[in-house]
């Protein structure tokens, strides 16, 4: 009998000492920190890659100008010409462009640079440059009074390009195509830059394993 009450002690001395283990292993799991994701776009790419976009827009929109009137003039972005019956065009460029991060657009790449900062260590974010072309064209009778005025858009959507977020302490360099011409298949290359830093502020940001 006093075996039996040894041994059902013993037991009972193990179990408690495996619930203090336990709860004393909750208490004390340190939280995991997600690191800081940081990402930078090379603006020297962004900006040659606005200008090849425009230079290739004005130029097309002269080309189509002197189909109808060999003079054709251009001043910046504004191409002015004037047909056999003597009503004159003036057809305004723009160009930009319109990003996707994952199926979801945004309007600059500061946006996108924001989305991706959101993106966890370790996953893959799938980014697409699309080059926007805004065409208005205003129309005058010979006496200068305004006759007509429509805008048109069109767009040429770049390549898919896969951006995976590093783990921490690593980083990664990505190019991500951008249209330069609506009618050919010209582009630009801009590099974005993808840091995984360690979180040094913690908070509420961590979880627990």
């Amino acid at each position: 009998m006093k075996k039996l009450f040894s041994t059902l002690g013993m037991m009972a001395l193990v179990s408690l000492c495996l619930f203090t283990s336990c709860k004393d292993e909750d208490v004390t799991a340190a939280p995991v920190v997600p690191p800081v994701i940081d990402v930078q776009v090379d603006k020297t790419d962004l900006q040659l890659a606005n200008t090849q976009a425009t230079a290739s827009a004005n130029a097309q929109a002269l080309e189509d100008a002197k189909q109808v009137d060999p003079n054709a003039t251009q001043v910046g972005n504004v191409v002015t010409y004037t047909d056999q019956n003597g009503t004159k065009t003036e057809v305004t460029v723009e160009t930009s462009y319109t990003y996707t991060v994952d199926g979801v657009t945004y309007n600059s790449m500061d946006e996108v640079l924001a989305a991706l900062k959101k993106k966890p260590a370790g996953s893959t974010a799938t980014v697409v440059a699309t080059l926007v072309e805004t065409i208005k064209t205003t129309t005058y009778d010979q006496n200068g009074n305004k006759t007509g005025e429509k805008t048109d858009t069109q767009k040429k959507e770049g390549e898919q390009t896969k951006v995976t977020i590093p783990e921490e302490g690593k980083s990664s360099q990505i190019a991500i195509p951008h249209p330069t011409s609506i009618q050919s298949d010209t582009k630009q290359n801009v590099d974005v830059t993808v840091t995984s830093k360690k979180n040094t502020h913690g908070g509420g940001a961590g979880r627990t394993n």
